[in-house]
């Protein structure tokens, strides 16, 4: 959801961009056009006010967009990330009061040391966009997808979404080695999780207060959930994750509040 919106809004912020030939599909008609060049493999962007580009580049670089496509020199500020396999910095969103605050969440992958186990995790973080909107200043790591994982560098999910109450909402992948390390209650990975802005658990929780339980935890049984968004007309979360082919589905509950997901070996739950 989130690349085809990105897209969209590029070609809109872009008019005078030069556009190709009309690409149509069995339904509609679309004009691609080429808004900005020279960036290596970009994976997440968030638009600031003014109508500039927030992107991450996989590698490990923070870039930003002018409205006429010009791509920045690389940030400053930027934290170390695990640039392997499918890992490295990934996605990125502003704090709903980013106007005020300057504040961006980050999330990538990390080599992490925790109760005596060292390997690669995703990792939350929290930072501020200078004034000048060349660096990161005030990088706070917030939350790892624990227990960190030596073997393996695919599935770290990693995508953010910021719910109407303000909760912040992370994806995090199954890691690919375990895969039931998705129906794992003590384990973050596989997992959609609620946290308040300084990465805490939310009281409210579906699990929270469960022994052997982490309170982080929204739902469960996710293999590599790469799309994480609320519908603007009911409130819904909505997840779309790297899948077999009808091994598993996705769709909100009646309340609009979990996801429900059904089928599919490690990746079934609630």
């Amino acid at each position: 959801m989130r690349p085809l919106l990105l897209a969209t809004l590029l070609l809109l912020a872009a008019p005078m961009a030069r556009a190709q030939a009309p690409v149509t599909s069995e339904r509609a008609s679309f004009r691609v056009t080429q808004f900005a060049t020279g960036l290596e493999r970009p994976w997440g962007g968030a638009f600031l006010p003014d109508g500039r580009l927030l992107v991450t580049e996989r590698p490990g670089r923070l870039r930003l967009i002018g409205r006429d496509g010009r791509v920045s020199p690389p940030l400053r500020g930027v934290p170390t990330v695990e640039a392997e396999g499918q890992g490295g910095l990934l996605d990125l969103a502003l704090a709903p009061d980013f106007a005020t605050t300057r504040e961006v969440y980050l999330c990538y992958a990390a080599l992490v040391r925790d109760g005596g186990q060292t390997g690669a995790a995703t990792r939350l973080a929290r930072a501020r966009l200078a004034p000048e909107a060349d660096a990161l200043e005030a990088v706070t790591p917030l939350l790892d997808a624990t227990p960190p994982q030596a073997r393996g560098r695919n599935h770290f999910g990693c995508r953010i979404a910021f719910g109407r109450d303000g909760a912040l909402f992370l994806s995090t992948g199954d890691r690919f080695v375990t895969k039931l390390r998705a129906q794992r209650l003590d384990d973050l990975a596989g997992k959609i999780l609620r946290v308040s802005r300084n990465g805490a658990a939310l009281a409210d929780n579906p699990f929270a207060g469960r022994p052997g339980v982490r309170p982080e935890i929204f739902s469960y049984g996710h293999r590599n959930p790469q799309g994480l968004a609320f519908s603007p007309w009911t409130g819904s979360l909505w997840e779309a994750g790297i899948r077999r082919p009808r091994r598993r589905r996705g769709e909100p509950d009646p309340p609009g509040r979990q996801l429900r997901l059904a089928g599919g070996d490690a990746w079934r739950g609630l």
